[in-house]
């Protein structure tokens, strides 16, 4: 037994991490060599292939590699039906390395018909790079596509790894990458689509893709609606009453700086049920169960649920349809309430405005929604003071906006009766 106290030293051993202390300092380090049995069961567990129905080989292999959250995926789905015409002769193979929130229901639900499999992984885990190596060793594609504009660091770094015949990207923003960077890592494409946009041009993401597609294809695509095609048939199929009156509160993020402070929910949710007699469904992932669980108490309990994890990615789409109103903060709920209701109120910091919330008319003619930003940044915009993208963005408290507000807009803006 070691006579030596532990704040002086000590070692631990947790997976294929080493965790000195010395001194009260923690090191932790892991070796330069990991066993490779090791690796591959974490493989065997985390990377996960699927394949479609009526999968049947083909000679020719294309990839579609994705990264990021459900909101970028809903703003990439919308290509896949043109990117499998094009490419009919071809296997397509939806690469997804799960950035934020998996969205492999949403694939699986409504998008098989244009893919003949998915290979999906977690991209936050212990030995990434050796993982995804390994695995994608032995499989080549006639051609890979990674479409996404702010394409960073992790998208390089898988499209230097795949191995394919011809590699096709975008030229980039500046958001991740300084332009000796960005220029560098052209090197791992054989083709690179230029952004045909001014630098500091302020467009939505979904224009960002059709414009890389369109000149992909070297044709125009239409794209008329942003709502996905739900089966009247599945409805039945998910436990849950869809003859009461309900609003979606949809109000968690990763990012603290998006959040709306639940308690100011909660208000939203009283008025909602004292004047409209409308119960309000806290939705979230199983992460979010306690947060919700904060609000709820003896006197409310009867008209706000916490519904976080209780249903599938795909079912909530369902859920949401039915919704006489869905109210967001800037997040997944915001990209899942205009794709399923014409009911959509977004609580905003004004951080990516322009970029993923301020669609553009011809693809949500047919719904109301209201941003709703802090006062502050209301007055700055009038006064010429704030440029609203994601590349500029200013801090702004989306917690100065009262509950009152948002009530008042809900009365004046929808006719929820």
């Amino acid at each position: 037994m070691s006579i030596i106290p532990k704040f002086i030293f000590s070692r631990r051993y947790e997976g294929i991490y080493c965790k000195t202390t010395i001194l009260g300092i923690c090191i932790t380090t892991k070796p330069k060599y990991v066993n490779k049995i090791h690796i591959n069961k974490q493989i065997e567990n985390e990377f996960q292939i699927i394949r479609s129905d009526n999968y049947v080989e083909k000679s020719k292999k294309l990839a579609l590699l994705f990264c990021f959250g459900i909101g970028d995926y809903l703003l990439f789905r919308l290509f896949l039906p043109y990117i499998r015409d094009y490419y009919k002769d071809y296997n397509i193979t939806l690469i997804v390395a799960v950035h934020s929130g998996n969205y492999k229901d949403i694939i699986l639900s409504f998008d098989m018909q244009y893919i003949d499999d998915i290979i999906i992984f977690p991209y936050f885990t212990n030995n990434f790079n050796e993982k995804f190596e390994i695995f994608f060793s032995n499989r080549k594609y006639d051609i890979l596509i990674s479409h996404f504009y702010n394409r960073g660091a992790p998208l390089n770094y898988m499209v230097s790894k795949l191995n394919a015949n011809i590699k096709i990207g975008s030229f980039g923003s500046l958001w991740h990458e300084s332009r000796y960077v960005r220029s560098l890592t052209l090197q791992y494409y054989n083709k690179i689509i230029c952004n045909n946009i001014d630098e500091d041009e302020i467009i939505h993401e979904l224009d960002r893709n059709k414009n890389f597609f369109e000149q992909l294809f070297n044709q125009k695509i239409e794209i008329n609606s942003i709502d996905i095609k739900l089966k009247d048939e599945y409805f039945t199929k998910i436990d849950f009453s869809f003859n009461n009156k309900y609003c979606i509160l949809f109000p968690f993020s990763g990012d603290i700086g998006r959040c709306y402070d639940i308690k100011y929910f909660s208000l939203i949710a009283n008025h909602l049920y004292s004047k409209y007699n409308i119960i309000s469904l806290i939705v979230g992932s199983n992460n979010d169960i306690d947060n919700a669980n904060k609000i709820i108490n003896n006197k409310n309990e009867g008209y706000i649920k916490n519904i976080c994890g209780k249903y599938k990615l795909n079912e909530l789409f369902y859920i949401f349809n039915k919704a006489k109103l869905i109210i967001s903060i800037d997040s997944a709920g915001y990209h899942i309430g205009l794709a399923t209701n014409k009911n959509v109120i977004c609580i905003s910091s004004g951080m990516s405005y322009h970029r993923y919330l301020k669609y553009n008319d011809n693809y949500i003619n047919d719904k109301n929604i209201n941003v709703i930003f802090p006062k502050q940044l209301e007055e700055d915009i009038q006064n010429n003071k704030i440029k609203l993208d994601y590349e500029y963005f200013n801090s702004y408290d989306v917690n100065s906006i009262e509950p009152d507000f948002i009530c008042n807009i809900i009365d004046k803006k929808y006719n929820l009766n």
